[in-house]
């Protein structure tokens, strides 16, 4: 099973399509799983949801915004039952057939999957950025957390490249984020609200928890041959 995790906010239709979207193109939608965080002062949206998604996992949390965004991850992680974890956004539409089964070939290993994905209406792939990762459930329990820095998807790709297991599949994710869609789409308040960290090569939070991760995975990796 993978449990696909998602935190949004007040975007009740964007994720409505973003999870339809996930549900009918998986070969078997019982083989994933839904898992939701809302902050607390958007129980609207959760209730919405849930009407048309009945079967998802939704937690409701104090809203810890983007500069904490790795705090829903993590929590949803704990919750999670898949034997994989995929990094999901509200304005993410998955568009390959069966994209839960191009996952298989990897069980039981400790690798980090990586998706391709189209800027927008864009029809040209990108297959260098490392964006919706898909990481074993073994990641959370060794290290604790899914993330340790609000780029969640930045700092696996930097543990997992430099372990030199991270792997692309043939999976295409259309992101319709504002700035890919000529603002037109999604140019909201949960949009403008993003706070980027840059220059994160030398930021020294990111660096210790990237090498303690590290330190983790590499001893497991030694002591378990064949993941």
């Amino acid at each position: 099973m993978i449990s696909v995790l998602c935190a949004t906010r007040k975007r009740k239709e964007a994720l409505k399509k973003s999870l339809n979207s996930l549900v009918a193109t998986a070969g078997n939608p019982a083989d994933i799983e839904l898992l939701l965080a809302f902050d607390n002062d958007d129980v609207d949206t959760a209730v919405a949801t849930l009407r048309d998604f009945p079967n998802a996992k939704v937690l409701i949390t104090p809203r810890y915004g983007y500069r904490e965004l790795q705090k829903y991850y993590n929590y949803l992680s704990a919750i999670a039952d898949g034997e994989w974890l995929f990094l999901w956004n509200d304005d993410a539409i998955m568009e390959t057939h069966g994209w839960e089964k191009l996952v298989d070939k990897y069980n039981g290993k400790m690798v980090a999957l990586r998706c391709m994905f189209k800027n927008g209406n864009n029809p040209e792939i990108n297959n260098r950025d490392v964006l919706f990762p898909i990481i074993p459930r073994k990641f959370y329990e060794l290290t604790g957390h899914f993330s340790d820095n609000r780029h969640n998807d930045t700092y696996l790709s930097w543990i997992f490249n430099t372990l030199e297991r991270c792997f692309l599949l043939d999976i295409v994710v259309r992101h319709e984020r504002a700035d890919f869609m000529d603002y037109k789409v999604n140019n909201d308040s949960t949009f403008a609200e993003r706070e980027y960290i840059t220059q994160l090569r030398i930021c020294r939070p990111f660096r210790r928890g990237v090498n303690r991760d590290l330190d983790i995975l590499k001893k497991y990796i030694e002591q378990n041959p064949g993941v």
